[in-house]
């Protein structure tokens, strides 16, 4: 009872501990990465950025735990004496090696703090150590080729050791924030075992996958076997007839390009997260389908407006969307693995399975995880 109360003092004294934006973790996550870790009385332990993580290493009888914080508060000083827990505001290569580390980094995207903090933690384990972070789910979910160097160094750390992810709704898991994908929890030990897979895959369904390659991870939650095999498939027929990317006029919706003609418009921003319109390229009112300036798909007629807007809403295309779409944005490049066909066709899922050679379980799966819309 007593760590347990000295948590929820911490809780309601937030305000003057955690940086800007930063939460306190949950106690479901706190007990997931605590069953993923095991922590011994006799680990050298390292808590990152939160001091319930560092009071729940210590009601586990861990008795030398380290809390790093980058601004201490002075106030908390004497309290985190009585709990007899170290605190430090540097992070350095030189210090003694941890046998485990929890981490709930804060979740600045642009800057890749998580990342880089998850890749110094396991600089600092020792051989053998074992670390559990909790981060946004995106180093997983973005399937884009130009990843940010942390990301890929996180990649790179997960695939080089025994590593484990468990993906959770980001709403369930924080009711109260503004969360704007999936969470994710890794968990690693630092063994450099090198098998260049994770060992085993966790989706917010409960579904459990084993010995994945990390390109397999994908937002829809799909079968990453499965997915990986769709993607070569889409990725086949886009090397012979290109993709949509390849052809939009005006990319950018500046509304300044050199075609005249007539063109299926395209939204910059379409979707919201979590509802049934995220994978979509349209809304469902077609008198905003033809335009002659801005950002559009160009074509010949009218027939080839209705037929572009036959094939966008067929559950395939939506699913090729699906590959690199895990935000809002749909001009950053997501419709580069959504294939060009002939307009002059009415296309529908039957079509274009067989055009791409997309089997029937594999198409099961497509519509699974594409929720209808149209």
């Amino acid at each position: 009872m007593k760590y347990e109360h000295q948590k929820e003092f911490i809780r309601k004294r937030a305000d003057s501990v955690y940086l800007n934006g930063s939460k306190a973790t949950p106690e479901k996550v706190l007990d997931i990465m605590s069953k993923l870790t095991f922590p011994k009385y006799d680990d050298r332990a390292l808590a990152l950025f939160d001091p319930i993580i560092a009071l729940h290493l210590k009601q586990f009888g861990v008795e030398d735990v380290t809390l790093y914080m980058p601004t201490i508060n002075e106030k908390m000083l004497p309290w985190l004496q009585e709990m007899q827990i170290q605190a430090v505001d540097t992070l350095d290569e030189e210090m003694k090696k941890f046998d485990l580390a929890l981490l709930n980094s804060p979740y600045k995207g642009v800057s890749a703090l998580h990342q880089q903090f998850f890749n110094n933690t396991v600089d600092l384990l020792e051989e053998g150590g074992r670390m559990a972070s909790v981060h946004p789910a995106s180093p997983y979910i973005n399937n884009k080729t130009n990843k940010k160097s942390a990301d890929q160094i996180m990649l790179d750390n997960v695939a080089a050791h025994t590593s484990s992810v468990m993906l959770l709704d980001g709403h369930d898991v924080f009711p109260n924030a503004v969360v704007g994908s999936n969470l994710a929890i890794t968990h690693l030990e630092k063994d450099y075992s090198g098998t260049n897979v994770i060992d085993h895959l966790q989706y917010s369904d409960g579904s459990l996958f084993e010995d994945i390659d990390v390109a397999g991870i994908v937002r829809t939650e799909m079968n990453p076997h499965t997915f990986l095999k769709l993607r070569s498939k889409v990725q086949k027929y886009i090397d012979e007839y290109g993709a949509i990317q390849d052809i939009i006029v005006d990319p950018n919706g500046t509304g300044v390009d050199d075609h005249d003609g007539m063109r299926f418009y395209l939204q910059v921003i379409r979707g919201n997260m979590g509802s049934s319109d995220f994978f979509t390229f349209c809304s469902r009112d077609d008198s905003y389908d033809e335009v002659h300036s801005g950002r559009g798909i160009p074509v010949n007629n009218k027939k080839q407006l209705k037929n572009v807007r036959a094939y966008l809403e067929s559950k395939v295309a939506r699913f090729c969307l699906s590959i690199l779409k895990f935000n809002v944005q749909l001009s950053r490049g997501e419709l580069s693995q959504v294939p060009i066909v002939n307009f002059n066709y009415v296309w529908d899922d039957e079509s274009l399975c067989e055009l791409f050679g997309i089997n029937k379980s594999e198409f099961k799966e497509i519509e699974r995880v594409i929720p209808d819309y149209y």
